[in-house]
């Protein structure tokens, strides 16, 4: 292995759990968090790279807000889609090496955990797999997400997503909306509320080619 690949610092095993009611206030303490106490080392990609092992994001709120940046707005927008439209899904599918929308849709995995959940809203056995054997070892794009939970408790869906990477700066709070409006979808087709969403990172980092939209997200000045 490169030394390169190496971090010279030893990471935290213990999980740090943030939570808020907002997208905006969870991505901000994301981002913060991990500039605070990240560890930094180069990825297999040359990238630098400062990292938290383990993060939880808990959003508490029901809401999901959009942000006022258009382009932003319509990424957001556009992720949401591509995860609950089945047309939208394999059209993604098509364009890329995967799309998640089409991931959790195959072998009709989707249909299959909601009609478990309507059978027994008290199973524990509703786990869509995204990462597949075949992608194992692949050469190719992977999923970030490589998997979702789902359980109905107190009359309230609960979703967690769990990620091996997640870039806390540019993707995750784009992925807490999509996956949100994919909670909020599926708790309509089951006819009960909408409980907590969890986000579970297990890499939780900033890429420093970022450092100047962070800094500027953070308030920070040189």
């Amino acid at each position: 292995m490169s030394s390169e690949c190496i971090s010279s610092q030893v990471p935290s095993m213990f999980p740090l759990i943030l939570k808020d009611k907002t997208i905006k206030g969870l991505h901000y303490q994301a981002v913060q968090a991990v500039r605070a106490d990240g560890y930094y080392f180069t990825d297999e990609r040359d990238e630098q790279i400062q990292e938290l092992y383990n993060m939880m994001l808990v959003l508490e709120g029901v809401g999901c807000d959009l942000p006022k940046d258009p382009l932003r707005k319509r990424f957001y927008i556009d992720f949401a889609e591509g995860l609950i439209s089945p047309i939208k899904a394999w059209m993604k599918d098509d364009q890329f090496e995967y799309s998640y929308g089409a991931q959790m849709r195959k072998n009709d995995m989707l249909n299959k955990c909601v009609q478990k959940l309507r059978e027994c809203p008290a199973t524990r056995r509703t786990w869509i797999p995204i990462l597949h054997p075949d992608q194992v070892g692949s050469t190719l794009e992977i999923p970030c997400c490589v998997g979702y939970d789902l359980k109905i408790r107190d009359r309230k869906l609960l979703m967690t997503t769990v990620f091996r990477s997640n870039d806390m700066y540019g993707a995750a709070d784009s992925d807490i909306y999509g996956y949100r409006k994919l909670q909020q979808y599926l708790a309509w087709l089951l006819r009960v509320d909408v409980g907590a969403y969890y986000q579970l990172s297990i890499s939780a980092h900033l890429r420093m080619s970022d450092l100047n939209g962070i800094n500027r997200m953070l308030g920070v000045t040189a």
